[in-house]
């Protein structure tokens, strides 16, 4: 009767097959369903099969296995898109141990590094962050003379592109702050300060350079500084962010009638 091709992937190129049954056969007729096999389907004339790549499962069967099933393919996954990789290596059949082991590893890795930058990140913020310099060549008249009078919108608004910049800024301190994360500096004294204009309030971080801590809350004063840009800080009041100007200079103002 011959050989009925099936879903085997397996060639004869010494049989005829028969293009509708895929039977291999002798003679001219199909010995399956009797259609006189074509000319181009004939022994030594017809094209081989394309055979899939296949893998033996140990079972005895053969498992054929699609390409992105590859261990090339999966490893190279896992290297360049690790959730894709571990999807494709627990579809393929890798051993369950091997599985198991570098899901494991992939995880820690994920977590470890994610972890690890973070400590990293919070010890430059606030082990090393950089020291803001305070200028100390200026005599205080010479430094007062320097500082501009801006209003306290621009000072808030433009505190990021200003940094640097000599101001001078009449505010009125609600809190005193300590940065839980400058002591290794010796200017860990932060006022949390407000200042009024057409009806609206801003609030600042003054930053104490002037080694004067005798400010309490509800103190008026005109600060004379530089524009540090936005800043961030750590108090007992947790997280604390905004504008911040370093006062080198202050001077007590009269309260309002």
């Amino acid at each position: 009767m011959g050989y009925l091709y099936g879903n085997q992937e397996q060639d004869y190129p010494n049989l005829n097959k028969c293009p509708d049954c895929e039977t291999f056969f002798e003679g001219l007729n199909c010995p399956l369903c009797g259609k006189e096999c074509p000319e181009e389907f004939r022994a030594g004339i017809r094209k081989p099969l394309k055979i899939k790549k296949e893998r033996n499962t140990g079972s005895g069967r053969v498992q054929f296995v699609p390409w992105y099933l590859s261990t090339w393919f999966i490893i190279l996954m896992l290297f360049f898109q690790p959730i894709i990789g571990l999807i494709l290596m627990w579809k393929g059949d890798w051993h369950k141990a091997a599985k198991i082991i570098l899901t494991v590893l992939l995880i820690l890795s994920f977590f470890g590094s994610f972890l690890f930058g973070g400590v990293i990140e919070l010890i430059d913020q606030f082990l090393f962050r950089e020291e803001i310099p305070v200028n100390t060549d200026l005599s205080e008249e010479d430094y007062v003379a320097r500082c501009e009078a801006l209003k306290a919108e621009t000072v808030y608004r433009e505190a990021a592109t200003r940094e640097g910049d000599y101001v001078v800024l009449t505010v009125e301190v609600e809190r005193i702050l300590n940065d839980a994360y400058a002591y290794n500096s010796d200017y860990t004294t932060y006022y949390e300060c407000s200042a009024t204009e057409d009806g609206k309030t801003w609030r600042f971080l003054i930053r104490d350079f002037s080694q004067e801590k005798n400010l309490i809350e509800g103190d008026r004063i005109q600060v004379y500084g530089q524009i540090l840009g936005n800043a961030v800080i750590y108090a007992g009041a947790g997280e604390i962010s905004g504008p911040c100007i370093g006062m080198r200079y202050f001077e007590f103002v009269p309260e309002l009638d």
